[in-house]
């Protein structure tokens, strides 16, 4: 099992068409992908710490297409406020979210990297940084040798919550 939402990402056989409300098409599960889905959705309603699904079942190909899908967002996002104006569209924590799960490995960010990365101030970074930390959907590790910086990063909540979500905005077909 790669991942069970929608049908995307997903390995397995003996699939049941199962009628897709959002979709209005049929995407094919089998009986233990909708019990995944199902287990899915009880923990998301559970918001605790446990892992939702093991980062070892997704696929390569998988993680690259939730990769580029965060990217298409952030560029559609980006795109919005160079037309309509950035007042229309403030969800820094969005954005927050979208630049630290498409951190490279290895790459590590601050808040004022993030600050710089999603156009908006250092307080306002830090402000949603700290709900973000709240919830437990981003993490900061202290910088080894600046006392004033910390090294910020997704918690392996955050990560799947957002595989959860963006494998959700993947089309039948893609």
């Amino acid at each position: 099992m790669a991942d069970a939402i929608g049908g995307h990402c997903m390995s397995g056989s003996s699939k049941t068409p199962v009628s897709g409300r959002a979709v209005g098409k049929l995407v094919e599960v089998s009986a233990g992908e909708l019990d995944e889905v199902k287990r899915l959705l009880r923990r998301l309603t559970q918001l605790d710490d446990q892992p939702l699904m093991a980062k070892s079942s997704l696929t390569n190909t998988c993680v690259e297409r939730l990769r580029d899908r965060a990217t298409e967002i952030l560029v559609a996002r980006r795109q919005r406020v160079t037309l309509f104006g950035a007042s229309m569209f403030t969800e820094t924590a969005w954005d927050l979210l979208l630049i630290l799960y498409l951190a490279q490995p290895g790459h590590r960010q601050t808040i004022s990297s993030l600050a710089l990365a999603s156009g908006s101030s250092k307080s306002t970074a830090i402000r949603w940084f700290a709900y973000l930390e709240q919830r437990k959907f981003a993490k900061r590790e202290p910088h080894p040798t600046d006392k004033r910086a910390a090294f910020v990063s997704l918690t392996e909540r955050g990560h799947e919550l957002m595989n959860v979500y963006l494998a959700g905005t993947l089309r039948s077909g893609d």
